[in-house]
């Protein structure tokens, strides 16, 4: 059982790391039109850093589902929703509000509640 949610917690982990990521691609990205963007993407190493996560991401949750139900899974892909967010404030500066923190708060005791 203690594998299960370590892995779930490398799920979150490789998850929210991919998107932080991605936000780095977008920014080194902005404002470039459409056509130079997607040459431009495809030459941005955090953008193949975070696909690769997204990848490895993908195969713990599989593993993961090979060893517990999907009803008892599920809820854990709901803790991103608070880590991107808050690595994205130490990060990029992205400002988060007290009413942020206060759902930040909710969904992770609405995880807690559907594991007790």
């Amino acid at each position: 059982m203690a594998a299960n949610y370590l892995a779930l917690l490398g799920y979150v982990v490789a998850v929210s790391i991919a998107n932080l990521l991605f936000n780095r691609a977008a920014i080194n990205l902005h404002g470039a039109s459409i056509g130079r963007w997607v040459v431009l993407a495809f030459a941005e190493p955090s953008f193949y850093a975070a696909f690769l996560l997204y990848i490895l991401a993908t195969l713990i949750w599989v593993w993961v589902l090979s060893r517990v139900t999907l009803s008892a899974a599920y809820p854990f892909l709901a803790l991103p929703v608070i880590v991107v967010p808050a690595l994205a404030s130490y990060f990029f500066g992205d400002a988060q509000t007290t009413r942020y923190w206060l759902g930040a708060g909710m969904v992770a005791l609405g995880v807690i509640v559907t594991q007790a």
